[in-house]
C-alpha cells in the first residue's frame, strides 16, 4: 500500500509539472507572438520612412533633371537658329524637333510623380518588351561610359609611363624614381605565380 501512495504522489507531481510546463509554454508563445508583432510593426514603419525619403530625394532630383532638360532644349533651339542663319535649314529643323521632344520630356518629368513614372515604365515594358530591354541596355552603356569617364585617372610615373599591374607578373617602375642621365632604369622583378 505504501507503493500505491508513492505512485499516486508521483502521478500528482507529474500532472502539476505538466500543467506548469504547459503554462510556461503558453506564456512563451504569447510573448513570442507579441515580439514578432512588434518587429513587424517596426519594419513597416522603417519601410514607410524609407519610401518617403526616396520620394523626397526623387522629387528634388526630378526638379534638377527637368531644369537640365530645359537648358538642353534651349541650347538645341539656339543651335537651330544658328544653322538656319547659315542656310542649313534641314539640320535646323532636326535640331528644333529634338528640342521640342526634349522640352516635352522635361515638362512630363515636372508634372508627374514617381509612382506615375514607374507605372508608365511598367506599362511600356509590357507593351514593348524588346524596346524596353534595348533602352535599358542603352542606358546601361551610357551609365558605364559616364562612370568610366568620371573615374580618376591612374598617376603616371616620373618616366611618363603608367605603372603596370603586379598581379599580371609584369615589371614595374617605382613612382617618383629619378635616374641619373645616361642610365637605363631597371625594372623591379616581380614574383610570377607558379602553376
Amino acid at each position: 500500500m505504501n507503493y500505491q501512495t508513492q505512485d499516486d504522489d508521483q502521478t500528482q507531481d507529474d500532472a502539476r509539472n505538466t500543467t506548469q510546463v504547459k503554462g510556461t509554454m503558453g506564456q512563451m508563445q504569447q510573448k513570442a507572438g507579441e515580439v514578432a508583432s512588434e518587429v513587424q510593426q517596426q519594419v513597416g514603419e522603417l519601410s514607410q520612412q524609407a519610401k518617403e525619403e526616396a520620394k523626397s530625394t526623387f522629387h528634388a532630383q526630378k526638379a534638377v533633371a527637368a531644369q537640365e532638360l530645359h537648358g538642353v532644349a534651349q541650347a538645341l533651339r539656339q543651335t537651330g537658329s544658328q544653322l538656319r542663319e547659315q542656310d542649313q535649314t534641314l539640320f535646323a529643323q532636326y535640331s528644333n524637333r529634338v528640342a521640342d521632344h526634349v522640352e516635352r520630356a522635361s515638362t512630363y518629368l515636372e508634372e508627374h510623380e514617381l509612382d506615375d513614372l514607374v507605372f508608365e515604365a511598367e506599362d511600356f515594358a509590357r507593351r514593348q518588351p524588346e524596346l524596353f530591354i534595348g533602352g535599358a541596355f542603352m542606358l546601361g552603356l551610357l551609365a558605364a561610359r559616364f562612370l568610366k569617364s568620371s573615374a580618376p585617372t591612374r598617376p603616371e610615373t616620373s618616366l611618363g609611363q603608367r605603372p603596370q599591374s603586379r598581379a599580371r607578373g609584369l615589371a614595374t617602375y617605382p613612382t617618383g624614381s629619378h635616374f641619373p642621365a645616361g642610365t637605363t632604369p631597371q625594372p623591379i622583378p616581380t614574383a610570377r605565380p607558379r602553376g
